[in-house]
């Protein structure tokens, strides 16, 4: 699971430099990536490491069991 994570990630990291990349051609007016889209990549990434860090603590330490 943890290796799946870390290869989507990993692809979609190099697919935002190629696109940063293309985007920096463009001109100012024209480009697709900016500030807002930085900062939602910034809060995704975020809230990734929130729910690993929620379900490692789930599997660590589980509940127990509701009669």
């Amino acid at each position: 699971m943890l290796l799946l994570f870390s290869v989507t990630n990993s692809v979609v990291l190099l697919v935002v430099v190629l696109v940063f990349g293309f985007d920096q051609s463009l001109a100012p007016a024209d480009r697709l990536v900016t500030s807002e889209v930085i900062m939602t990549l910034i809060g995704a990434t975020a809230v990734q490491l929130g729910v690993i860090m929620v379900t490692i603590a789930k599997s660590m330490f589980p509940s127990p069991p509701k009669f």
